[in-house]
């Protein structure tokens, strides 16, 4: 299970105890490690370490500790211990594990050169790109100046020595929220081994006076909720099912009858054993959110919504990947129209991060917006909820609340952000020139000629996928795409149009250089896009050969790997490789010379990672020449032309 998997299972899957029994006494680290509970695992893990006899014990003594306070959410320990078996030459695991303990300590610069060196170590740097990429990102983010000032500050008063999160208004002066069970009592019989910490309850807070919600609490885990003031109903996540020996959350409904509640009744949404967690009503109470381990999701946990017709809702349906990713998506939170919610599969700051999206007029949800620091940390961020009741300062734009672990303690605190316009500072001192320097991307994609006579073509309408956050955005009826970009900076999209091979695309902006003037950099970028049309040739660019030679020349790298990249990125294509010989030479000759030719560009494909059955090949001698001319008059330019190999695209064999 990796962190964000067990930050979830933390705050909110409990193990009901009183229904699960061991039919063994624990005794050793590795024995509690396997049935998670890694806080008593970490208790047995630091003594053996001590008694250890051998360096190598030591090494796996520490990268096993710091696994347990890795799924404890405590990344300083983690640091320290995935640091500690590194030293100790427990290898590139723990490495990586190192890395991402010091981008979720926040050490961004540290983080991408730990990666850079994992990637060195396992001879795959390309594993890490995305990673280091993401390191510079949250530098740059924590560096760009905005226009509006943030003043966060951790909520007092709560009287709470554990985690509390999710504190959102109720009714009247009411605030609700999550806290572990606080009474001695509740915490010795109530134990988590996952974390040696104790349950959650419901608790409501009016003016200084905090008290359990004592009706919906139960000797289970309550978690996130949500109250929609139109129906009257209150929906809550409550941990209490055993299913097939796998703990479940799920949801429950209440309805209030004047001052009373009606009992709590589960939610059925799917007939398959899952959980469900973390409610969400719209206002208008015809949309529905909550998060799911469904078998039919993106990834761990997703978010799914229902509709409201009528009087009918909707079967749930999932948000789709341009939402949900492989990792996890949970606390959903209405604001209006925005919904905010946390993702630990899109990229952030670390751990998880809250974003922002809204169900556009076409019926699609609009791509995540990341908050971005101070209220996103390197930490797990989570639960945003906007105060519309509490009077705002001058100046103050929004204010809310949100969860977090950032700190030393690990433990979720409760937040409140007020956000304000920034006051314009004069200074009587003169301001040294800044001067401005911008980058445009101006981007073409076209469509190649071939020999069969068709030009090259401008198309329009292309999908941008970005691959570190899955934003997407199409370009319309625009021929050329302009962008204003960031410097020094790697840029990496999958691209898509209906009809045509999907493919990746990725450029780099370059650093401002020393200016005296307001400069603007334009880079011209072209890419083709390949049509999804059989026995069509087209050009493999750059892909010529010396003079009665067949073996793939340093030049002709660049154009292969592009046909590569396409032809991983779309699986279910196959290509016919053909090679031609300039006229010199014997028929007999240049049709055995042009099998070489293509016969060496499909070893090298085959070599750099696609399968040979979805090629074959064939060499057409000194037939179709690309630059006519009479033999003995043609110019070596001409002759080297027509020395070329091209590609096709053939049905399944």
């Amino acid at each position: 299970m990796d962190l964000m998997n067990s930050r979830i299972f933390i705050v909110f899957f409990i193990v009901c105890l009183y229904s699960c029994s061991y039919q063994y006494k624990i005794r050793t680290g590795d024995q509690a490690f396997s049935v998670k509970q890694y806080a008593k695992a970490a208790s047995f893990y630091k003594s053996e370490y001590t008694q250890s006899p051998s360096e190598a014990e030591k090494a796996e003594k520490a990268y096993k500790l710091g696994l347990c306070a890795k799924f404890a959410s405590d990344y300083t320990q983690a640091l320290y211990w995935f640091r500690t078996a590194y030293d100790l030459n427990f290898g590139p695991d723990a490495l990586r594990e190192y890395a991402v303990a010091l981008k979720f300590n926040g050490e961004y610069e540290a983080a991408a050169n730990a990666f850079g060196l994992y990637g060195d170590e396992i001879k795959r740097p390309s594993e890490v790109r995305k990673d280091i990429q993401i390191c510079k990102l949250m530098q740059q983010w924590s560096q760009t100046p905005t226009n509006y000032s943030y003043q966060v500050s951790e909520v007092r008063g709560l009287n709470f020595d554990g985690s509390a999160y999710g504190y959102q208004k109720f009714s009247g002066d009411e605030w609700l929220f999550v806290a572990e069970k606080w009474k001695e009592t509740l915490k010795q019989k109530n134990k988590f081994e996952w974390t040696g910490r104790p349950f959650s309850d419901l608790f409501v807070k009016a003016g200084e006076t905090v008290k359990s919600f004592d009706f919906f609490n139960s000797p289970a885990n309550e978690g996130a909720f949500c109250y929609s003031d139109k129906s009257m109903r209150f929906f809550m996540t409550r941990c209490d099912k055993i299913i097939n020996g796998k703990e479940l959350c799920k949801i429950y409904e209440s309805t209030r009858n004047r001052q009373s509640w009606s009992e709590p009744e589960e939610m059925i949404f799917f007939e398959e054993p899952s959980s469900q967690m973390h409610p969400a009503m719209h206002a208008s109470d015809s949309i529905f959110v909550f998060s799911s381990d469904h078998i039919k999701g993106e990834g761990k946990f997703d978010l799914f919504y229902m509709i409201k017709s009528g009087e009918d809702w909707s079967d749930p349906v999932n948000f789709g990947e341009s939402i949900n990713t492989d990792g996890d998506e949970v606390f959903p939170v209405w604001y209006g129209d925005t919904l905010f919610f946390s993702s630990s599969g899109i990229t952030g700051m670390g751990g998880l991060d809250i974003f922002k999206t809204h169900l556009t007029s076409t019926g699609q949800w609009a791509p995540p917006v990341n908050l971005r620091n101070p209220i996103n940390s390197e930490a797990d961020d989570f639960h945003f909820f906007v105060d519309t009741a509490s009077p705002r300062k001058e100046r103050e734009v929004m204010r809310a609340y949100f969860s977090s672990n950032r700190g030393d303690s690990g433990l979720d605190r409760i937040y409140m952000v007020s956000v304000s316009e920034k006051v314009e500072e004069t200074s009587p001192w003169p301001e040294k020139p800044n001067y401005k320097f911008e980058i445009l991307a101006k981007i073409k994609f076209v469509e190649p000629g071939s020999y069969a006579g068709s030009e090259q073509k401008i198309l329009d309408s292309i999908n941008f996928i970005d691959k570190s956050s899955k934003m997407n955005f199409n370009t319309g009826s625009g021929k050329i795409l302009t962008l204003k970009l960031q410097q020094d900076t790697k840029f990496e999209f999958v691209i898509t149009r209906p009809g045509y091979l999907n493919r990746d695309i990725m450029f780099a902006t370059p650093d401002a250089p020393v200016l005296d003037r307001d400069s603007t950099f334009t880079m011209e970028l072209v890419y083709e896009l390949i049509p999804l049309v059989y026995n069509k040739e087209f050009l493999l660019k750059e892909l010529y050969y010396d003079f009665d030679k067949w073996d793939i020349r340093e030049d002709a790298v660049a154009s292969l790997l592009e046909l590569r990249d396409i032809m991983l990125k779309n699986p279910k294509v196959n290509v016919l490789i053909g090679s031609h010989t300039d006229c010199r030479g014997l028929p007999d000759y240049n049709k055995e010379l042009s099998e070489k030719r293509a016969r060496s560009a499909v070893q090298w494909l085959q070599q750099n990672g696609v399968a040979e059955t979805r090629m074959t090949y064939k060499g057409f001698g000194s037939e179709f020449p690309a630059a006519s001319c009479e033999c003995q008059l043609c110019t070596e330019t001409q002759h080297q032309f027509n020395r070329r190999s091209t590609f096709q695209l053939i049905p399944d064999k």
